[in-house]
């Protein structure tokens, strides 16, 4: 419990924001190559339209709608300003402050426990356009949507096509007992680390132009919480903005590692973005066990590597 607003403050802003793990240099040497697919007009319209136009804005008070009224003005300045950030592989520090709006996450009833609430971003209108930009180019450079585990944040995916593949993979087993493991991740977006997703983008393929603009989107990040009047701010080291464009997507560039991961015929894997639900067939339970200790080991290295834990976990087992 805390006594003062002040403690609240800092209370919650260390759980949404935790301090980086380990002090790593981001910064991908080497000359800029070529910028993906031209920045024009059409782009940056459909990256602002894309938008609800009444939606809560950022810091700067700039709404979807807003920016759709000042087009005929000052699209030409906008679609300028857009193409010099991707060009230079700059993202603007004014773009980087963000509001805190703090959520009661449902079915949690213990409102002193600050891992109670989830934090929603409010980002600056304009970055969040940007941001639409970069997802395309990088989707472009690294085929993300690609990786057949994932179910979340995919255009044509859903909870119910993850369903379907895990029922389909467990009634398409011939083994007698088909056992399920399935994983949630401690405040997933708030924690994973920058240093590891900037060398999965290197590895998937990405550009060092969008590897570059990705860094500098990251670094030097702020976000703040007002309290009875009183605004509290935070440096943020690790995480992506929950409310954010390109949150989801760079979760996804973190998560493209278990799917790589090699499994046998005897197990599956499905990821909705930051579930996972790995099931393990076998004649016997004994050997089921050990395959998914085996399976364990891999996942529980590969969060260590993102500086990411996993909540408390669930076994759940079904013989057919």
């Amino acid at each position: 419990m805390t006594e003062t607003l002040d403690e609240t403050a800092q209370v919650l802003l260390g759980s949404f924001f935790p301090r980086e793990g380990q002090k790593r240099d981001l910064i991908r040497s080497g000359p800029l190559d070529n910028y993906g697919g031209p920045v024009d007009a059409d782009r940056v319209r459909a990256a602002i339209w894309r938008m609800r136009p009444g939606k809560a804005p950022g810091p700067d008070g700039i709404t979807a709608g807003l920016l759709r009224n000042a087009w005929p003005i000052l699209g030409e300045e906008m679609v300028r300003l857009f193409r010099t950030c991707i060009i230079e592989a700059t993202f603007p520090q004014s773009w980087k402050c963000a509001n805190l709006v703090v959520l009661l996450k449902q079915g949690k009833k213990d409102a002193t426990n600050p891992k109670s609430y989830r934090p929603i971003s409010l980002l600056p209108t304009m970055a969040k356009a940007l941001e639409t930009l970069i997802i395309q180019d990088l989707e472009t450079e690294t085929e993300l949507n690609n990786y057949g585990q994932q179910h979340g944040f995919v255009p044509g995916r859903s909870t119910i096509t993850a369903m379907k593949s895990l029922y389909d993979w467990i009634h398409g087993s011939n083994s007698r007992h088909v056992f399920g493991v399935f994983l949630d991740i401690t405040g997933a977006f708030d924690n994973v680390g920058w240093f590891p997703l900037i060398s999965r983008l290197d590895a998937l393929g990405a550009s060092i132009r969008t590897m570059r603009l990705i860094q500098s989107y990251l670094v030097n990040r702020s976000a703040s919480i007002v309290i009875d009047g009183k605004r509290y701010q935070r440096i943020i080291e690790r995480g992506c903005p929950q409310g954010s464009q390109l949150g989801p997507t760079l979760w996804k560039v973190a998560m493209t590692e278990i799917g790589n991961m090699q499994l046998d015929n005897t197990a599956n894997m499905v990821l909705y973005a930051d579930d996972i639900a790995l099931t393990v067939a076998a004649a016997r339970p004994q050997t089921a066990h050990g395959r998914i200790e085996r399976y364990l080991d891999g996942l529980k290295a590969w969060a260590k590597a993102y500086e990411l834990e996993f909540s408390p976990i669930v076994h759940s087992s079904q013989r057919f």
